[in-house]
């Protein structure tokens, strides 16, 4: 219960479906780093019984001040998309070429972490073309 960093990086025996496993270990946990290897991050299917674990479990994460992402999936009520909703202590965001973050979950998460300072984001060059497109430099 005493954990404040916790860095994960590039384990294939990690995905984010396991993060809820710690439980009351998000309690303290003031600095998250989970970075997936990009050439596995569709290879882990998570049924049912995962996605529910996220919406059902308690996952206290209101003391997270800085969130690092890399790799990931954002899915709508599924893993790490549960976390971003309930980090009100949050400063500092990276979001790293994570597939499925939406305009609306950023606004959202603006609304809900008043001390959001830094929001740092890179998404993969397939999304901003249909918007180059669209809006000429």
């Amino acid at each position: 219960e005493s954990l404040e960093d916790l860095a994960i990086n590039n384990c294939r025996a990690i995905g984010e479906g396991d993060l809820a496993k710690l439980g009351y270990g998000w309690r303290n946990l003031k600095r998250l780093q989970f970075e997936v290897d990009a050439n596995y991050r569709y290879m882990k299917v998570y049924g049912r019984l995962a996605v529910e674990r996220w919406q059902k479990q308690w996952v206290a994460c209101e003391a997270l001040e800085d969130l690092s992402l890399v790799n990931c999936l954002i899915s709508p009520g599924r893993g790490l998309a549960c976390v971003l909703r309930k980090c009100q202590a949050l400063q500092n965001l990276h979001l790293d070429m994570c597939v499925g973050v939406r305009d609306d979950d950023l606004i959202s998460l603006a609304q809900q972490c008043p001390k959001l300072k830094t929001l740092l984001l890179r998404v993969p060059s397939d999304f901003s073309v249909p918007i180059l497109m669209s809006n000429p430099l």
